[in-house]
């Protein structure tokens, strides 16, 4: 069958989203299952998350409105979280990204940092020409242009990407290069970028500046990854 057929699927519950097979040889456990075993490999990691990953989420059906609506009295626990935001749409885009992504990440940093050096990253930064294009900020994904350095190959950012986003695009990617090189992350002009453990809650912040952050969301992601498993049934709710 021709892939674009999958594409003209119609129907209640059809989604193109992306899922690993659990339980083969190729992946026998879920990443959390391996990472909570200490059964990874001890090896430097990089992970994170970007401003707007809920576009994904958005993407597949979900609306981030709804997701308010379903959380009923922890919705008030919600507000709380996230001061000043009184639109349930934009809500339901910060509580979806940090429930299913930004929270993931700092449990998996805090349970990997005991086995060997990790790193994390909270990515907000858009190409300077197409900010009025994502005002919710940076889809998911969309960093990766700018650690490997390829906004140029891009056929659709070409018409938009400028020297300011080549130059920022330069420094991201030195991370990673001089991470590969020598497993420290580390680009000549731009800071440091620290470690991450349980005790030294360190996020690097790219946004139109670089910035190490100490405690990023930390009392929010706490409420999230204690309560992710009473949460999530609740989101899931038809």
């Amino acid at each position: 069958m021709p892939a674009a057929k999958f594409g003209e699927l119609k129907g209640k519950g059809i989604s193109l989203g992306p899922v690993p097979v659990v339980g083969d040889k190729v992946l026998p456990q879920s990443i959390q299952e391996t990472f909570a075993a200490r059964r990874e490999a001890p090896l430097p990691l990089i992970l994170g998350n970007v401003s707007d990953d809920s576009s994904v989420v958005v993407a597949f059906g979900v609306d981030p409105a709804q997701v308010i609506r379903n959380l009923r009295g922890a919705g008030i626990l919600a507000k709380a979280l996230y001061p000043g935001v009184k639109d349930d749409q934009q809500l339901g885009r910060f509580v979806a990204r940090d429930l299913i992504f930004t929270s993931p990440v700092r449990a998996l940093a805090d349970s990997h940092s005991k086995l060997a050096p990790t790193y994390r990253y909270y990515f907000d930064y858009t190409a300077v020409k197409a900010r009025p294009r994502f005002p919710h900020g940076v889809g998911h994904g969309a960093e990766i242009i700018y650690f490997l350095d390829t906004g140029d190959l891009s056929p659709d950012m070409q018409s938009y990407f400028s020297q300011p986003d080549r130059d920022y695009a330069r420094h991201a990617s030195d991370y990673l290069l001089e991470f590969a090189r020598s497993g420290r992350p580390a680009s000549a002009g731009s800071p440091p970028w620290p470690s991450h453990d349980a005790r030294n809650d360190r996020t690097m912040q790219f946004d139109h500046t670089v910035s190490a952050q100490p405690n990023f969301m930390k009392a929010r992601l706490n409420v999230f990854i204690r309560g992710s498993k009473l949460l999530a049934p609740i989101l899931n709710r038809k």
